[in-house]
């Protein structure tokens, strides 16, 4: 037997000689039947997103902007779960296919901002990465923690930088990432469209 179609193929009859008093557990398992509680809640280890672009990336340019995209949907995240992390890393899979990935790891006040991400994402793409056509993009956030934020105590708005992003973050819920978005990513949708026209 290799298959999972193969254990549930089988007889309980040839099973048992096999594996004992567990070829029911095998058996049942195999036809998807669980009767254990589904754990639900279950804590986050990561949070990350990654694309695969239709063509090669190699300009610089091209690149920052992608891996600013990518700093912003973990940010998202992040604060959707209400959480920071230590450690950020870069995956990055070139054209040839080659997969590498490079981390950093913050001091102990760990990261959660879209600035943060994209920085750290940045210094190690420069500092590690090299100058090849990139096929595949990736930022995740690990060792995460429960979002601590400070708050400025001398800061003269009245509505602060984490309120002006909760807000930004319902709106694009209610309609859609590019209901509001920053300049370099309306660049990027244009640029996208005048390729497909």
């Amino acid at each position: 037997m290799k298959h999972i179609g193969d254990l549930a193929a089988a007889s309980p009859e040839i099973l048992q000689p096999l594996v004992g008093n567990q070829a029911q557990r095998l058996l049942d398992l195999a036809h998807g039947r669980d009767n254990r509680p589904l754990e639900v809640g279950c804590k986050l280890k990561t949070v990350g997103s990654e694309h695969t672009y239709e063509r090669d990336l190699s300009a610089f340019e091209e690149i920052d902007t992608q891996l600013r995209i990518l700093a912003g949907e973990v940010a998202q995240r992040l604060r959707q779960n209400s959480l920071m992390g230590r450690t950020v890393t870069l995956k990055v899979r070139y054209a040839d296919f080659e997969t590498i990935t490079r981390s950093s790891t913050f001091d102990s006040t760990g990261a959660y901002s879209e600035e943060q991400l994209y920085f750290s994402a940045k210094k190690l793409y420069a500092k590690k990465v090299g100058k090849r056509a990139v096929r595949l993009l990736g930022i995740s956030v690990s060792r995460l923690q429960p979002l601590a934020i400070q708050e400025d105590l001398f800061s003269r708005d009245g509505m602060s930088k984490e309120k002006v992003t909760a807000v930004i973050d319902k709106l694009q819920e209610r309609f859609g990432r590019r209901a509001i978005m920053k300049g370099f990513f309306w660049q990027t949708v244009q640029s996208q469209r005048k390729e497909k026209e």
